[in-house]
């Protein structure tokens, strides 16, 4: 679904809804304990990038007012950098919901469209042989 097992090819995917689960941990009783054991068992799980989905998501609930959102994302699909930028943006969501303020983000660059396009283009042989000799 993501990408081909030989890593030769990939696929495009159309955007999908990712799922959020809540993990209410009001009632336990060191909260913060059990979330390191919710990260561990996350951490543990792999993502298949051939079966997909490329990243995975869930909220934690340590009180009525504390939530903690965890994101984990393939390095292919969110390197640090990219964290970083959706990190900020979510939190610019964030405060729009809870404050008002206007989130005032640019128009997010489609890769996919800039993937798609460029999927259609040879690579020059200068090129082919610089990664071949990778």
């Amino acid at each position: 679904q993501v990408f081909a097992r030989n890593g030769e090819t990939y696929d495009i995917l159309d955007p999908f809804e990712l799922h959020l689960e809540l993990h209410d941990l009001r009632g336990e009783a060191d909260p913060q304990a059990a979330m390191r054991q919710l990260l561990v068992e996350e951490s543990a799980r792999e993502i298949d990038l051939i079966a997909g989905p490329p990243l995975r998501a869930f909220l934690v609930r340590r009180s009525a007012e504390d939530h903690v959102l965890v994101i984990n994302a393939h390095h292919i699909v969110c390197d640090g950098w990219s964290y970083n930028v959706l990190s900020s943006d979510l939190a610019a969501f964030y405060r729009e919901a809870v404050e008002g303020v206007p989130a005032d983000l640019p128009p997010a660059p489609s890769f996919a469209a800039l993937a798609k396009d460029m999927s259609d283009v040879d690579p020059t042989p200068e090129t082919r042989d610089y990664w071949r000799g990778q």
